[in-house]
């Protein structure tokens, strides 16, 4: 059971690459559900090129000490009929109401997951371009201090 794959948690310049994470795809009894990465409060953090596979979240970052990070060429993928909620999160922590800023998601694949990427109303500065989106509840949901760029969206 993939509770939770990587955590890179008060760190920096850290690099997360062409890995695969698979998830059972249920939904937890207790706690967070599957999550492939967690980044909390953390910078300059790199997760590229990597395929996540049936987590109810794929990247989860978290906390306003969290910034300059780069998502970017990964897929990300939920099977119907499984426990999945969101491709990438942003969300501040217990401890910190602010929200992650200043980082670039890009170029990447996310489908099967109801809402693709979702940010809370204290993210800010983080430009999310060029990424595929295939959902059936939201695309993207973001504050309009983010960029939303040159993303397709697919409402299945």
């Amino acid at each position: 059971n993939l509770a939770m794959g990587i955590i890179v948690e008060n760190s920096a310049n850290v690099s997360i690459r062409d890995c695969h994470f698979r998830g059972e795809g249920i939904a937890p009894a207790s706690g967070p559900p599957e999550t492939a990465v967690m980044i909390m409060q953390s910078r300059n953090v790199v997760v590229e090129n990597n395929a996540v596979y049936n987590t109810g979240l794929g990247f989860f970052v978290r906390g306003g000490r969290s910034s300059g990070n780069r998502i970017a060429n990964n897929t990300l993928t939920a099977a119907p009929g499984v426990f999945a909620a969101i491709g990438i999160c942003y969300n501040p922590t217990a401890t910190d109401t602010q929200g992650p800023k200043g980082d670039l998601i890009v170029g990447n694949l996310i489908t099967g997951y109801p809402n693709s990427i979702q940010m809370n109303s204290t993210s800010a500065a983080n430009v999310i371009k060029d990424n595929i989106l295939v959902f059936s509840g939201e695309s993207l949901t973001t504050p309009t201090t983010n960029m939303d760029m040159n993303n397709v969206k697919v409402k299945q």
